[in-house]
């Protein structure tokens, strides 16, 4: 059986997701290694881009785990300073890092709910548009008989056509003009009683 997301049970879907998450991040880290010296002021570039893609894969929670180990990777391998020195740099830094990831966290978030209701939109409209099947364009009719012409040019019921050209389906009455003309007899006891 091939590999799909939907083959997947919703805890399998959720692991693989925080396992997107890990290995993005890694190899965020493996590559930006070796770029470390070209990227003086963009270290973390690659990183960023871990989470965005953890986020955009997983949602939320996948994407918050991966700006938590993007943080410590970036600390332990990228940082200057080597570990986490207390100062006004430091802290602003982590903010705005914070800062980054949490809106792209959400951005993500938001796109993803955004598609996913899309296509249950369009899931939907799909099948209202199934079950509606519409007679459209000029009807050739009889003035006379009211029968309709097909498209092969033989003649046929107003009943029969619009059942085999839609799903409609029809019950017979008799309207009131057509009681009081055919049937004068019977209006007249439906109206005594």
């Amino acid at each position: 059986m091939r590999y799909t997301r939907a083959n997947l049970s919703g805890r399998q879907e959720r692991y693989l997701a925080f396992a997107v998450a890990i290995l993005s991040v890694a190899v965020a880290s493996l590559l930006s290694v070796p770029l470390r010296s070209m990227l003086l002021h963009s270290r973390g570039l690659l990183l960023f881009v871990a989470i965005m893609f953890s986020a955009w894969y997983g949602g939320m929670k996948p994407g918050i785990l991966a700006s938590i180990l993007a943080a410590a990777s970036f600390t332990a391998f990228f940082n200057d300073q080597h570990g986490i020195h207390p100062n006004l740099i430091n802290a602003t830094r982590a903010v705005v890092y914070i800062g980054a990831a949490s809106t792209a966290i959400w951005l993500m978030a938001q796109r993803n709910r955004a598609l996913a209701n899309a296509l249950t939109a369009k899931d939907a409209l799909e099948r209202a548009l199934e079950e509606i099947r519409v007679l459209r364009g000029i009807l050739p009719i009889c003035m006379h008989c009211k029968q309709i012409r097909d498209g092969e040019g033989s003649w046929q019921e107003v009943e029969r056509y619009i059942a085999e050209q839609t799903e409609a389906r029809f019950s017979h009455g008799v309207c009131p003009d057509c009681m009081t003309r055919f049937y004068p007899d019977v209006r007249l006891q439906n109206s005594l009683s």
